[in-house]
């Protein structure tokens, strides 16, 4: 367990981290098996899905998020705390319940074991998802990603539109989209790739 100076000094420099993240601190029972997680510190501009910034300090996640105890990300949590191992959960689900919040949101969550806790970061895809949608509609962009170890190429929606390809056939192959491209922008494409 971490004493006051070292929670003191988390909680400041969590608080002008500019992403989603919490430290957490395991709460054990008699047995010592890990029972619940308090947050001890938190990032000050983050809010969680019910607004809630810097109020969730020294609160339980079993009070706070009681759907996640005892599912997937709850384990990762343990998993992370036992081993040391950082560990990631892609595109984590949760689900709430209550009204006047988003019923279902989706996270990627990066988990790293931290002074006797655990540093949890997460990230809110669903809104960056929506944002980034609406700004490739508005300029009528898109983006995309080649991976050069394994050739796998991904596309971001506004690439679908723009190559007016239905998104179940997957990204172009690059063959095809340098076929596609208007002729003196072959040369610069070509500069780019290599």
């Amino acid at each position: 367990m971490a004493d006051e100076a070292v929670t003191a000094v988390v909680r400041e420099i969590l608080a002008v981290a500019p992403a989603g993240c919490s430290w957490l601190l395991p709460e054990t029972g008699d047995d010592g098996t890990v029972v619940d997680f308090r947050i001890a510190a938190t990032s000050g501009d983050a809010h969680d899905i019910y607004g809630r910034g810097l109020s969730r300090l020294d609160r339980r996640l079993s009070e706070l998020y009681p759907s996640i105890v005892g599912g997937r990300l709850w384990q990762v949590y343990l998993d992370v705390l036992s081993s040391g191992e950082a560990d990631e959960m892609g595109e984590f689900r949760y689900e709430e319940k209550r009204s006047g919040v988003v019923a279902h949101s989706l996270f990627d969550v990066s988990v790293h074991r931290v002074l006797g806790g655990l540093l949890v970061w997460w990230q809110h895809l669903d809104e960056d998802r929506r944002r980034l949608e609406i700004t490739e509609l508005l300029g009528r962009l898109g983006w995309a990603e080649y991976d050069l170890t394994t050739g796998a190429s991904q596309w971001s929606p506004g690439m679908y539109r723009i190559f007016d390809r239905d998104p179940a056939l997957g990204p172009l192959p690059r063959a095809e989209q340098a076929a596609a491209m208007i002729p003196e922008d072959r040369g610069l494409s070509e500069a780019a790739w290599q």
